[in-house]
């Protein structure tokens, strides 16, 4: 039968069972951890006996028999492993079982007070006889009495589960201590011995690092189109990622190092991408912006009569008779009449061209000519309000100048809207990011840490701000993602859903 779930624990107070765990599980197992303890007992007899044997001779039966022990004394660390920690958990069965009992009886003993304190009785009010006075009295009695059984319920299960963290936790130090036997249990934990060694001066590289991000970013705002701070500023940023995942991954940073760099280095890609939007938004209503020209000029009379010049300055530049005419006078040696008859009509067609040319420009002003006029000045760190990127400056200036122009039309302000969302967007990821990145800065103060590499042997920060660095110190890995993430297994093991995983992990961390 199994424990009660959700609501069934309401009258202690609860939603959910305060006491989770499954012997039967755990039970199971233990006994695993015990056979493969016996599977491997069996295999290290079998080396043993490889390394003492006579049978082989020669120097490839001496390097056998070297390796062999060697294996064998490995192999046998590893056992003491999967027995401790079988040993442990068979020892915890009984112990989370109390406590379980303890609940269930707790639970049943609330269940009658807490039905009693919420059942709804009425009471006589008003001017009472003495009849009714004992029947209010007999009341607050029985009610007092019955929230003293809840609360002796309600104690009784805060002992369920102080024993169950308390012996859970217990356990658990037993299982990470078994783990501590010297066996190496792959290339991480040389590569975490590694980091540790030298903990500090990643410390203090990243550090230095991430600041001259800061820098290069700053000096990207003043002096835009220096294409290559922007990439210097990437790559920089890159390597302090990198950094700090392997100083949080074995257990000596903080994530929260981590998130800023992995946030840093996201946003020169997010601004770039969001920028590429705003271009493409920017052309279509480039294009819209012509049509719309074009169709003005053509509803207006003058501006029909102006086509109709182009389109004849056009014909006399192409005319097919007057290369003829031309033809036919060199032909009959007067070359000089002939070519300039074409440069004539060349010059009339150009005129004709350039003459309705700024009759519309009158009408309506060209897109290029409109754009030609907005400028191109760009102040320092002004491209900040724009998303840190100059092209987005630039483009929404064009865009506000074609906007006074066009932006009556519909289809104009629809694109319009959508380049300034895209323009919020890319505003939005740039402020958040360096709002996070300054601040970091501002609350983290600067700390160097030199070989040391837990406690820095300088630091320097503004007063109050003590509590962001402890913050960041509560976001670590103790251990490292093996060991820590086998830690918070090995927790629910000892009183949650799925317990024994985590031991399981530990025992066979070095054999697998």
């Amino acid at each position: 039968m199994g424990r009660p779930v959700g609501s069934q624990w309401q009258p202690l107070g609860l939603d959910s069972d305060p006491v989770p765990g499954d012997p039967g599980q755990i039970s199971q197992e233990a006994q695993h951890l015990a056979t493969v303890a016996n599977q491997i007992t069996s295999e290290i007899a079998m080396l043993r006996k490889i390394a003492t044997s006579d049978d082989e001779v020669g120097e490839h039966a001496e390097k056998l028999r070297s390796s062999a022990g060697s294996l064998a004394d490995q192999l046998g660390k590893v056992v003491g492993r999967f027995q401790k920690v079988s040993s442990a958990l068979t020892n915890w069965i009984p112990e989370l079982e109390q406590a379980q009992s303890m609940s269930l009886q707790a639970l049943d003993q609330a269940e009658g007070p807490h039905r009693q304190l919420n059942q709804a009785v009425l009471l006589p009010s008003g001017n009472l006889n003495a009849q009714q006075k004992q029947q209010v009295q007999d009341h607050q009695n029985a009610m007092r009495q019955a929230q003293d059984e809840l609360d002796a319920a309600i104690a009784l299960l805060n002992r369920a589960i102080s024993l169950r963290d308390t012996q859970g936790s217990h356990y658990a130090g037993i299982i990470n201590q078994a783990c501590d036997d010297g066996v190496k249990d792959s290339w991480w934990e040389e590569f975490e011995d590694w980091v540790s060694q030298y903990a500090g001066i990643i410390k203090d590289i990243c550090q230095v690092l991430e600041v001259i991000a800061t820098i290069l970013a700053i000096i990207a705002l003043f002096i835009p189109g220096l294409d290559i701070i922007v990439l210097l500023g990437i790559a920089v940023t890159a390597l302090a990622l990198v950094g700090r995942t392997m100083l949080a991954a074995t257990g000596n940073g903080s994530w929260i190092d981590v998130a800023l760099d992995a946030l840093a280095l996201l946003t020169f890609g997010m601004g770039k991408v969001v920028g590429k939007l705003m271009e493409s938004t920017f052309d279509a209503a480039e294009d819209v912006a012509k049509s719309l020209r074009a169709a003005k000029i053509a509803e207006s009379p003058v501006g029909r009569i102006a086509m109709r010049v182009a389109e004849f300055g056009d014909d006399l530049k192409s005319s097919s008779v007057i290369k003829g005419a031309s033809g036919f006078l060199k032909d009959i040696g007067l070359a000089r009449l002939g070519d300039g008859l074409t440069s004539g009509a060349a010059k009339a067609g150009d005129f004709l061209g350039g003459v309705s040319t700024n009759v519309m420009e009158r009408v309506a002003p060209s897109v290029e000519k409109t754009l030609a006029g907005v400028s191109h000045e760009i102040k320092p760190a002004e491209v900040a309000l724009y998303g840190g990127e100059k092209e987005s400056l630039l483009m929404t200036r064009n865009m506000e100048a074609l906007s006074k122009i066009y932006g009556d039309s519909p289809e104009f302000a629809q694109l319009s809207a959508k380049f300034s969302n895209f323009l919020n967007v890319q505003r939005g990821i740039f402020g958040f990011a360096n709002a996070l990145d300054q601040g970091d800065k501002w609350l983290g103060g600067v700390s160097w840490y030199g070989k040391n590499g837990d406690d820095p042997v300088f630091s320097l920060n503004l007063p109050g701000t003590e509590f962001y660095n402890n913050f960041k110190e509560s976001v670590v890995t103790p251990g490292g993602i093996s060991t820590g993430a086998a830690d918070v297994i090995v927790d629910v093991a000892a009183g949650a859903t799925v317990p024994g995983i985590g031991a399981f992990y530990l025992a066979t961390s070095a054999w697998r």
